[in-house]
């Protein structure tokens, strides 16, 4: 660790709501989160402050939060107890990388959470797996948008997908990335692009765990789809815009799934 790394925790206190839109566009960006009774602290290395004032006044009507320099620590061992494992629909269970427990007939996800680019412990991951466990078949090819961690990618691999394109905008998704496919045994093939520059649809799944104002301008573009679209990253409030763009680009809304205010859907 070097000792020009500095640490800081934003502490957000206000309506729950407002504090799950800001922790979601903050997601790739941070460490991790801790949620406790009445506050929520997120904490990052390295940090442009501005930036993520910007961020928060930009997406939310959150008015408190404050700043607090920490000392530097081993982050993995201070994260440790935060990161339980997730089991969901008793086929899949998630575990951060240095669980060495045995689960038999089940689908395990290992995932490093060095940094916080997708742990599986918020509700819109679960929501996607969910409707990855349903929908996918074997040799499908797999169009991951937004993939963070890979942890997507990982459970399609693991399903024998055929193909799997996993694309982030942001370079420093990779080392994680890599290491997460390293320590599952898994192989997807990872581009650091704009989710707007892919010309090419035609995948038998594609998955979109991303926020909402990114959804509104993708799915028109996704009209040469041969097969299922899963979109998550979607809170409640926000449905029936979301909505409007898939029923005004002519697709169709087949699943439908909600944990606590947020929703996944599966379209064609």
């Amino acid at each position: 660790m070097s000792d020009l790394d500095l640490y800081s925790s934003l502490v957000l206190k206000g309506e729950a709501e407002e504090i799950e839109i800001v922790s979601a566009y903050l997601e790739k960006l941070c460490l991790g989160v801790n949620i406790n009774k009445g506050s929520t602290s997120i904490y990052f290395k390295n940090v442009d402050k501005k930036k993520i004032d910007h961020i928060i006044r930009g997406c939310s009507d959150l008015v408190s939060w404050a700043w607090e320099n920490i000392e530097a620590q081993d982050w993995m061992h201070n994260w440790k107890p935060y990161f339980k494992d997730v089991f969901i629909k008793d086929r899949v269970v998630i575990v951060p990388c240095w669980n060495k427990k045995q689960y038999s007939e089940k689908i395990v996800l290992k995932i490093d959470p060095g940094m916080a680019f997708g742990t599986g412990h918020h509700e819109t991951t679960e929501l996607m797996i969910r409707f990855i466990l349903k929908y996918h078949e074997k040799n499908m090819d797999v169009l991951d948008l937004g993939t963070g961690s890979g942890i997507l990618s990982i459970l399609a691999y693991k399903l024998s997908s055929n193909k799997i394109l996993s694309i982030d905008n942001d370079p420093v998704i990779e080392s994680n990335f890599k290491k997460n496919m390293l320590i599952n045994n898994s192989n997807a093939i990872l581009s650091i692009d704009s989710c707007f520059n892919i010309q090419d649809f035609n995948y038998d799944l594609i998955l979109a765990n991303i926020n909402k104002n990114i959804l509104i301008d993708l799915i028109p573009q996704m009209i040469s789809k041969k097969g299922f679209i899963i979109l998550s990253g979607i809170l409640e409030s926000d449905y029936d815009e979301i909505l409007n763009i898939v029923n005004k680009n002519n697709f169709n809304v087949i699943d439908f799934d909600k944990i606590n205010e947020w929703i996944g859907i599966v379209i064609i």
